[in-house]
């Protein structure tokens, strides 16, 4: 009797979500029985494919965040389609899967995400947008959104400047793979902490959507603030008016400057969601104490 592959059954599952390219095998009758009779290996299993599906939505769109119980809900989906497909049909099971699923998902992303394309930018471009210059720059660094290839990290260090990574895709040295909002960012550890259309826009996003996120994402912000060394800097875009003008004088110093007119146009959807509110510039927010 072979073993469930779990990789296999999670492009199975995925095809009640998202029509395949090719007809996708269903698993070993046998082998799910004895998974599912496998307290512990089954319980493993629907949260190994709760964590598939939340990458492959983040793949997607990487804007997705699921708060623990979302996270917990679709573990349920998967146990309550892994019994099923024991007991009826694969595909009658795939049918009630793409029914539960994308309740979950209406639920709670509004159905399924857009998809958004990722890119990465050269050093040089994200320095020149942040208005960064090479001499100004306060060591130690952390890049928050550093991409997969950590490019702006790689670069600084080779000017001599120690910098560090944070990105849940970073691999390599002189990155800390994880979640920016998990993330440990000390008390007065550094000197700049840069963010190119990262941490902000995501930011951004969830404050529209109004959910745990938004609020996840505004203690992230003030462990960030917390992090900076006295004199320190935490240099983003798009700027983020709505906690800027909260930040007391006493600490914080907030200098913004206006984005090039084609690369504001990429935020009118802010103007169109609040009409009061302009992200398009770069922020600097200084702690002064």
């Amino acid at each position: 009797m072979s073993a469930i592959d779990v990789a296999a059954l999670h492009d199975y599952l995925l095809s009640a979500v998202v029509p395949p390219a090719e007809q996708k095998a269903p698993p070993d009758a046998a082998a799910l029985g004895a998974l599912v009779a496998d307290r512990v290996r089954f319980t493993r299993t629907t949260v190994e494919l709760a964590r598939a599906f939340e990458a492959w939505l983040r793949a997607r769109n990487p804007f997705v965040w699921l708060s623990d119980f979302e996270r917990n809900a679709l573990i349920v989906v998967f146990a309550r389609t892994l019994r099923a497909l024991e007991s009826v049909p694969p595909e009658e099971a795939l049918v009630d899967h793409a029914a539960r699923i994308n309740a979950w998902l209406n639920e709670t992303l509004g159905g399924i995400p857009p998809q958004v394309p990722s890119a990465e930018y050269s050093p040089e471009l994200q320095l020149s947008v942040l208005g960064l210059e090479i001499e100004g720059v306060k060591a130690p660094v952390l890049d928050v959104g550093c991409g997969k290839g950590a490019g702006l990290v790689r670069y600084l260090r080779a000017q001599g400047i120690e910098t560090w990574g944070l990105d849940r895709e970073a691999t390599g040295e002189f990155v800390f793979a994880g979640d920016w909002l998990e993330f440990d960012y000390g008390e007065g550890r550094w000197g700049t902490v840069i963010s190119h259309q990262a941490f902000s826009l995501h930011f951004l996003h969830h404050h529209f959507r109004g959910k745990e996120a938004a609020h996840r994402h505004g203690e992230g912000y003030a462990a960030i603030l917390r992090g900076l060394r006295p004199g320190g800097a935490f240099v983003y875009v798009p700027a983020l008016p709505f906690v800027e003008s909260v930040l007391p004088a006493t600490r914080y110093r907030v200098e913004r400057r206006p984005l090039p007119p084609e690369l504001a146009a990429g935020l009118e959807w802010v103007r169109k969601l609040d009409p009061e509110m302009d992200a398009a510039f770069v922020s600097r927010v200084v702690r002064v104490t």
